[in-house]
């Protein structure tokens, strides 16, 4: 199989919790397999990995289309080429690969990839020298930018409650990023606040320890 001057070829299927995908390295036979955190956080990072693991040279990536956050990629990563695949036509090669319709993220990323490595020609790149997107492209920057200042703001937290609430981090969650976490410490600053509470209290929080409240003693 050509991969033309592509360094690899790799799908995405995007999910709600999970996004799968699945790569083809030029000159390989074998499909390597993966998992990505539906976050932009982890999203970004994978991107960079993959960028890294070429050396920057051009790989190919498939998506179905309207998948904005990719849009955001591409702009940041100039060695990437993005295929938006229309979800009808993966909807169809789909079917073809499972008569049964059944949707699993894993055969779809290969899917994907099937329609990038076999119809790459009848496929369009996404073109974005255009009035639109040279528009866009500082407000992608200022995106990232910001993005980056909330992983490290909530590293930072991360180290503060490793040495003064270390609970916090396992009743919190481990994604301090979240809404529910920051709104579980605003109620809870302190160990003492914790213990002063029923465990149904914790339960209206959400905490993913509450279920197991009664079984576990909270102590300093």
């Amino acid at each position: 199989m050509k991969h033309d001057d592509h360094a690899a070829l790799v799908a995405l299927d995007w999910g709600d919790q999970t996004h799968a995908s699945a790569r083809q390295r030029a000159g390989a036979d074998g499909i390597e397999r993966g998992e990505i955190a539906a976050t932009p956080e982890a999203l970004h990072a994978w991107l960079e990995q993959l960028g890294q693991s070429h050396g920057g040279r051009p790989v190919a990536l498939a998506v179905e289309a309207g998948r904005n956050a990719l849009l955001h990629a591409r702009l940041e990563h100039p060695w990437l080429t993005l295929y938006p695949v229309p979800p009808a036509t993966s909807a169809r090669f789909r079917k073809a690969f499972t008569p049964s319709g059944a949707k699993d993220d894993g055969p779809d990323a290969a899917v994907i990839l099937t329609l990038l490595r076999t119809h790459r020609a009848q496929l369009q790149p996404l073109v974005l020298d255009t009035p639109a997107t040279r528009e866009l492209a500082p407000l992608v920057a200022a995106r990232r930018g910001a993005v980056d200042q909330r992983t490290g703001t909530a590293n930072r937290l991360g180290r503060v409650l490793k040495g003064c609430f270390p609970q916090a981090l396992t009743l919190a969650g481990d994604d301090l990023t979240k809404p529910l976490a920051l709104a579980f410490l605003r109620r809870f600053p302190e160990l003492a606040a914790v213990q002063k509470v029923r465990p149904a209290t914790l339960r209206r929080h959400r905490s993913p320890l509450a279920a197991t409240l009664p079984k576990i003693e909270i102590t300093a």
